[in-house]
Parts: structure tokens; C-alpha cells; sequence
């Protein structure tokens, strides 16, 4: 013989209404409606109730090494020394200050090895830069500076060592490693790519031509107008009628 389950007050009712659609009440939600109700005695919890989580440790937080500071350069060490001189006394003569500030830079090895540094690595560049520019056939890219005959050498061992992606494996196989399987499929790859970046291409230049000169997109374009020249970039020819227009 089997004995009821014990019906908590005003809950009665749940359980009815929960067997008629075929739901099951664990005993935490039998629990929470019986006291939601003054007067109710408060129901056991389940054992499968699941304990919370515990926080994370205030110590790990505290734990986290900070990111040391960026070294000020000697121009910086030497304008906090201008500003705090001046706000010090209120006034300066600019060149009583600066004789007092080379004697205090004379004195200090660590701002004088800075000064130093900082003056021949631009001595260095600048006496550099115009050696390089008379030297035929030298180009300077940025910080870098190569010959032609360097840079031609390079983009040939560059087409014999070449790198691929193999979309079949997801491996990067040596160009000269892959069969025509590999290179079908890389072939594919690429120009799914080519083809994103082209659309993606199409979608600035779209809302480049109706911006004004000093204008932002947010001033030129609402929203709906940037989704709707979004979908006209994905069409073919977008970009060479632009182009054409242009």
C-alpha cells in the first residue's frame, strides 16, 4: 500500500493544474509556493537542489600582476621638469631655467645616458635616410630600407617556398608539396575570399560617393541606408558601374 505524497497548503491547486499538462513539480517549486503564502510552513528542498557556486577568491582578483608603466622618454622626463618648475615658482626665465636644467642633467647619469641615446638613434636615422635616398636603385618603406635587386630575389624564393592553406586537411602544406586536389580546393578558398572582400569593397566605396568633404558615415548615412547599400554592394557590378561614374 502506498502513501500520498504530502500536499503542502495551497498547493493543491499547482499540482492539479501541472498534472493536466503533463508537467512534473519538483519539491524547490512545491517549496517556494507554499511559502509565498503567510502562514505556510516551509517545505524541505529537494536534495538534488544544486548549491551556488562559490565566487571567485577576492585574493586570485588581487593576485593579477599589474602592467608596469611605459618609461618616459628623455623629452618627457625633461617637459614634467619645465612644468614643474614653472608651477612651482610662478614664473621663470626661459633661459636661467634652462642652465639650471642642463646642470641638473649633467648631474643625473640616468638622464644624460638617456639624452644621449635618444640624439644618436636620430643622428643615426636622419644620416641613414639620406644615404639610402642617394644610393640608385635603394627604396625606403617606412622604417625599412632594401634594394631592388634585394626585393626581386625575395619575391622569387618567396613563389618556391610559398605556403598554402590546405582546405581539405587545415594544414598549410609547401606550395610545391600540394596535388591538384589541394589546389582546386585552395583555389576555391581564395576566391570565396576574394570575393567577400570585394563585396565588403563595393559597400565603402558605395557610401564613400554619397559623404561630403569633413563628413562622417553617421552624418551621411542613417541605418537603413547603410543595409540597403549593403545589398546593393553584393551585386556583380557594383563596383565597376561606381567606378565607371566615377
Amino acid at each position: 500500500m502506498t502513501h500520498a505524497d504530502p500536499v503542502a497548503p495551497g498547493t493543491s491547486e499547482a499540482r492539479l493544474i501541472a498534472k493536466s499538462v503533463g508537467l512534473r513539480i519538483r519539491e524547490e517549486s512545491v517549496a517556494k509556493i507554499a511559502t509565498s503564502k503567510p502562514g505556510a510552513r516551509q517545505w524541505p528542498i529537494s536534495s538534488t537542489t544544486r548549491a551556488p557556486k562559490p565566487a571567485i577568491a577576492k585574493a586570485t582578483r588581487e593576485a593579477t600582476t599589474p602592467t608596469p608603466p611605459k618609461p618616459l622618454t628623455f623629452r618627457e622626463r625633461v617637459a614634467r621638469m619645465w612644468e614643474t618648475t614653472i608651477r612651482e615658482r610662478g614664473e621663470l626665465d626661459l633661459q636661467q631655467a634652462s642652465r639650471e636644467f642642463t646642470e641638473a642633467i649633467r648631474n643625473d647619469p640616468s638622464l644624460l645616458d638617456q639624452f644621449v641615446h635618444d640624439m644618436l638613434v636620430r643622428t643615426l636615422v636622419e644620416i641613414g635616410t639620406r644615404t639610402v635616398s642617394a644610393i640608385e636603385g635603394a627604396e625606403r618603406v617606412g622604417t625599412h630600407v632594401h634594394t631592388i635587386a634585394h626585393l626581386r630575389a625575395k619575391v622569387q624564393a618567396m613563389q618556391v617556398t610559398w605556403i598554402e592553406l590546405d582546405p581539405l586537411t587545415k594544414v598549410h602544406v609547401p606550395l610545391l608539396d600540394m596535388n591538384r586536389a589541394q589546389l582546386t580546393a585552395a583555389v576555391v578558398r581564395r576566391a570565396r575570399e576574394a570575393h567577400e572582400h570585394a563585396e565588403i569593397a563595393n559597400w565603402l566605396l558605395l557610401i564613400a560617393d554619397r559623404m561630403q568633404p569633413g563628413q562622417t558615415v553617421q552624418q551621411a548615412c542613417t541605418p537603413t541606408e547603410l543595409r540597403l547599400l549593403r545589398g546593393v554592394a553584393a551585386q556583380p557590378n557594383a563596383l565597376t558601374d561606381l567606378i565607371t561614374k566615377g
